[in-house]
């Protein structure tokens, strides 16, 4: 048994890599985790100075007459401009990261061993924070299927946001560790149980 403060480790691949499915396993085992990308869409629609500064850069079309975030609008925007893209991204991110610090925080007074950042540009944003990354890994078709079944998009649409994102061999180069997420439902489970213990080990 390894005795340790809190560990935070961030979680990323590729869309359709299987990130989420790794990161309900590691709560199975105790750890608590901020799914980056989620809390990025509840503050695009709570947080009245980010819907601000989103309606100024991207005009009220960003939000639906209800008042609820017009996800396609955006993501059309975003997908098609890399400028559109990066602008979002400085409104955004900085927004996550204090949220992500205040998760930290509570984590660690609950006496959480293992706080866990999901999030798709892990890397892009930085990983000062965090002690160790895991890359998610799965072949290039499976990740295409699994979005198409997931979100309903066309094939196009999905290789347009795969275009966007850092390389599975960059990713693979800036990891502390890699999940392979080809197999079944067994594969996966003990290849996370195998992370855990690895994990203890590099931050010990």
């Amino acid at each position: 048994m390894y005795v340790v403060s809190m560990i935070i480790a961030g979680v990323t691949g590729g869309i359709g890599s299987g990130k989420t499915a790794v990161c309900r396993l590691l709560e199975k085992h105790g750890a608590e985790v901020f799914y980056a990308d989620e809390v990025a869409r509840q503050l695009m629609q709570t947080d009245e100075p980010l819907r601000r500064e989103i309606v100024h850069a991207f005009g009220s079309e960003a939000y639906q007459t209800d008042g609820s975030l017009n996800r396609t609008h955006l993501s059309d925007i975003i997908f098609r401009s890399n400028n559109d893209r990066l602008r979002m991204n400085a409104l955004v991110h900085p927004a996550v990261g204090r949220a992500f610090e205040k998760f930290v925080e509570q984590a660690r007074l609950r006496g959480t061993w293992l706080a866990v950042k999901e999030a798709a540009l892990l890397f892009e944003t930085g990983r000062h924070e965090l002690d160790v990354v895991v890359v998610v890994e799965a072949p290039e078709t499976d990740r295409i299927d699994r979005v198409m079944k997931r979100d309903g998009l066309t094939r196009k649409q999905i290789e347009a946001r795969m275009a966007t994102q850092m390389p599975a061999e960059e990713m693979r180069k800036r990891t502390d560790f890699v999940v392979d997420n080809s197999g079944d439902q067994e594969s996966i489970e003990n290849q996370v149980e195998e992370l855990l213990e690895k994990i203890r080990r590099f931050c010990a």
